[in-house]
C-alpha cells in the first residue's frame, strides 16, 4: 500500500484506467470496479486530480500510523521468538468488533444496567460459561459458585478504581489540551499585536508600489 500510495500521488492515472492497484494478486472479477476504473475522457482528468491529492494524504497518514510494520519498523520482519509469539494473534480484527457490536446493542437495550453488569453477560456469553457449569459436580458447582460470590465485592471494588482512574487520566488529557489551546491563542494574539504595532509604526503597504516607495526610504 506505501508503495502504491508513493507511486500514484503524483500520477494516478494508471490507477484510474484500472492499470494500477494496490493489491493486483486479491484483485478479483469485479462488475462495479471495472465500471468504474473503465476509461472515460470527460472525467479522468478531474478525478485522477482529485485522487493524488488524497493518496498524498493517506500516504502520510499510512506513514504516521503504521510506521512500526513498514520496511525498517519494528515489525517489519517477524522471524525467530518474535514469530513464536505472535503465532495466536488473530489475522482480523472481527472478533473484538463483535464484543464491541454486542455491548452497543445491551446498552441501548437496558441502559439501566451497568457497563460491569453487560460485561459480565457477554463474557458468559462468548465463553460458554453456562456450558461449563453444566459439565460440574455439584460440589465443583457449590464450590466454583461460593468463589464467584465471595470475589463479587473485590470485582466491583476493582471496576470502581479503574473506572475512576480511566476518568482522572481524561480530564488530564482534556485539561493539557486547554493549556495548549490557551497557549495557541497566546501566542497568537502576541503576533497579531506584534503586527498591529508594525503597522500603526511603518503604515499600512496595501499596494506593491507602495512597498517599493517606502523600501526606498529605508
Amino acid at each position: 500500500m506505501a508503495d502504491f500510495l508513493k507511486r500514484t500521488k503524483t500520477d494516478a492515472t494508471d490507477f484510474v484506467c484500472g492499470n494500477s492497484v494496490p493489491f493486483p494478486d486479491m484483485v478479483r472479477g469485479d462488475e462495479l470496479k471495472d465500471a468504474l476504473l473503465s476509461t472515460n475522457t470527460n472525467t479522468d482528468q478531474t478525478t485522477a486530480a482529485v485522487l493524488e491529492r488524497m493518496f498524498t494524504a493517506w500516504e502520510t497518514l499510512l506513514l504516521k500510523a503504521a510506521a512500526e510494520h513498514l520496511i525498517g519498523g519494528e515489525h517489519s520482519i517477524i522471524e525467530g521468538a518474535k514469530e513464536a509469539e505472535t503465532l495466536s494473534v488473530p489475522r482480523h480484527n472481527k472478533f473484538p468488533e463483535r464484543v464491541f457490536a454486542l455491548l452497543d446493542a445491551l446498552t441501548r437495550f437496558r441502559p439501566v444496567a451497568s457497563t460491569l453488569c453487560n460485561e459480565a453477560y457477554i463474557m458468559f456469553s462468548l465463553n460458554k460459561t453456562g456450558e461449563w457449569l453444566s459439565s460440574l459436580t455439584e460440589n465443583e458447582l457449590d464450590k466454583f459458585l461460593h468463589q464467584a460470590r465471595s470475589e463479587g465485592p473485590k470485582l466491583r471494588q476493582l471496576y470502581k478504581e479503574r473506572t475512576m482512574e480511566i476518568e482522572t487520566t481524561r480530564q488530564d488529557l482534556l485539561r493539557k489540551k486547554i493549556q495548549e489551546n490557551e497557549r495557541k491563542k497566546d501566542k497568537d494574539g502576541k503576533e497579531k499585536e506584534l503586527i498591529v504595532n508594525e503597522v500603526q509604526y511603518y503604515g499600512f503597504w496595501q499596494y506593491t508600489e507602495t512597498v517599493g516607495q517606502m523600501l526606498k526610504t529605508y
